[in-house]
């Protein structure tokens, strides 16, 4: 029995060679590749704090501009939130001004005594890409009771990360 061996008409090798991985242009990313991350973290030196009990802009903020619309954006944000007395503290993300009123909201529930609640504080929402232009994430809170809500405390951190994500 013979086998016969043919020589592809194209060398891999050369063109293995000639690919530039440094720039792959976003168009020819495959689905669920992540097209660019965008995040604000910090190690708090302070406290972000209200007795609002009303939405008050939290000063934390990501902007993004997607490279395609048809893009996804992953927004991801974590924080320690504190209320000083009974009641509950709530967080609700904005974009560009204007709170989503879906997936993006959360909040902790205290019916304790008048003592500080530590929590930890976490927003996760996937959201399609809406006209071109660039996006900002800012989560919002406040004070349910009308005493002090912090966002942030100063034993805390806090990191907002915004991910495009190709359709």
């Amino acid at each position: 029995m013979a086998i016969n061996v043919t020589k592809p008409s194209v060398n891999l090798r050369e063109k293995l060679n000639e690919l530039d991985y440094d720039r792959v242009p976003f168009q020819k990313m495959p689905a669920g590749s992540v097209l660019q991350v965008v995040s604000n973290y910090k190690a708090s030196s302070g406290h972000i704090e209200t007795s609002s009990t009303t939405d008050v802009a939290s000063g934390i903020s990501v902007t993004i501009t997607p490279k395609s619309t048809s893009s996804k954006i992953h927004v991801s944000f974590t924080t320690t939130m504190v209320d000083s007395t009974s009641g509950y503290t709530s967080a609700r993300m904005f974009i560009n001004g204007v709170v989503e009123t879906g997936a993006g909201s959360y909040q902790m529930l205290y019916q304790e005594s008048a003592h500080a609640r530590y929590s930890p504080g976490f927003f996760n929402g996937v959201y399609d890409v809406v006209g071109a232009g660039s996006i900002t994430f800012e989560p919002y809170f406040r004070s349910h009771t009308g005493a002090n809500a912090r966002l942030v405390h100063s034993s805390s951190s806090y990191n907002l990360t915004v991910t495009e994500i190709a359709q």
